[in-house]
C-alpha cells in the first residue's frame, strides 16, 4: 500500500504542521512511503501555453507537439505520482484563510479530465475511488467557533480544509479526514500544548487504523 506525502512547510521544523505530519509518519507502519517537497519541487501554474496544451490534449483528445507536451510534463509526472497512491497526506500551513499557493497549484496540477476526473455524460466522475486521503493543516487563528471578530474567526472565515477536502472528494476518494491545529498564533503555551496533543492523539489514531 502506497503512501504519498505532499508537503508544503516553508517554517520546516519551528513549524506545527510539521509536528503533525511528523506524528503521522511515526505512526504509520508502511515502508512505501514517498515525499513530495513543494518547496522543492514547486507546481507550475496554468499559463496560456499550458493550459491551451491541457485543453487540446485533455478535452479534444489531440495530438500535441513536442513543446506542448514539455508544458505539460511536471503537471503530468505529480498526476500520476497521486494516481500511484493508494494514501495521499496534504500537510500545510493556513495562509490568509486558505491554503497557499503551491498547494493550490499542486491540485491544479493533478485535477484533471480522464486522469482523476472523469467529465462525460455531463456529470463529473471522481476516478480515485477506494484511495484515502488526511489533511494536515496549522492555522493561526480559530475556525472551529468565534463571532467572525479575529482571532475567533469562525467557520465563515475558513477556506483552508474545507477546500481540500473539496478537491479530494471531487476527485472521488472514498474516505477524506483532516485535521487541523487552530490557534497556534493565539492560545496561550498551556492551552497551546494541550491542542497540539489532542490533535497528534488524533492522527495516531487515523495512521493506526489504516495501517493496521
Amino acid at each position: 500500500m502506497k503512501t504519498l506525502i505532499v508537503k508544503y512547510i516553508p517554517r520546516y521544523e519551528r513549524s506545527v504542521t510539521n509536528k503533525l505530519l511528523n506524528e503521522f509518519i511515526k505512526s504509520a507502519d508502511t515502508t512505501e512511503l514517498e515525499i513530495l517537497d513543494l518547496c522543492e519541487s514547486i507546481p507550475d501554474f496554468f499559463n496560456p501555453e499550458n493550459i491551451e496544451a491541457y485543453y487540446l490534449r485533455n478535452m479534444m483528445g489531440k495530438e500535441l507537439s513536442a513543446a506542448q507536451a514539455d508544458s505539460l510534463l511536471k503537471m503530468q509526472i505529480m498526476t500520476q505520482q497521486l494516481k500511484s497512491a493508494d494514501i495521499v497526506i496534504i500537510a500545510f500551513p493556513m495562509f490568509n484563510f486558505s491554503m497557499p499557493g503551491s498547494i493550490k497549484a499542486w491540485f491544479d496540477s493533478v485535477l484533471h479530465v480522464g486522469e482523476t476526473i472523469d467529465p462525460r455524460g455531463g456529470v463529473y466522475k471522481g476516478l480515485m475511488s477506494g484511495k484515502k486521503a488526511l489533511i494536515l493543516i496549522a492555522a493561526g487563528g480559530i475556525y472551529s467557533h468565534g463571532d467572525g471578530i479575529g482571532p475567533y474567526f469562525g467557520p465563515e472565515w475558513e477556506y483552508a480544509m474545507s477546500l481540500a477536502k473539496l478537491e479530494l472528494k471531487f476527485m472521488g476518494y472514498s474516505e477524506v479526514l483532516g485535521v487541523m491545529a487552530e490557534g497556534t498564533a493565539v492560545l496561550n503555551e498551556e492551552a497551546k500544548t494541550d491542542m497540539l496533543n489532542q490533535k497528534l492523539k488524533e492522527i495516531k489514531k487515523i495512521a493506526e487504523a489504516w495501517y493496521k
